[in-house]
């Protein structure tokens, strides 16, 4: 979607990565990398802390399910 966030409304990781370097966070908290993915990594690791860390991302689709199985409904 314009303006780097997704259908949902959330930000894209490019735009979240964006706004913090240019809002300096990751200069103050030294984290630099080679990509997208490896500064998200490193971030996640100064924001978690030390430790054991397991992300889990969890979407509900049910409302969307029942939207494309409607439409379907309606052509078969």
């Amino acid at each position: 979607m314009h303006g780097g966030l997704t259908l949902e409304g959330r930000l894209t990781l490019l735009e979240l990565l964006r706004r913090m370097r240019k809002g300096g966070y990751l200069n103050v908290h030294g984290i630099e990398g080679a990509d997208q993915f490896e500064l998200f990594e490193k971030l996640i690791d100064e924001v978690a802390g030390s430790g054991a860390l397991k992300f889990y991302y969890v979407v509900d689709r049910r409302e969307f399910l029942d939207k494309v199985k409607a439409v379907y409904a309606a052509y078969a």
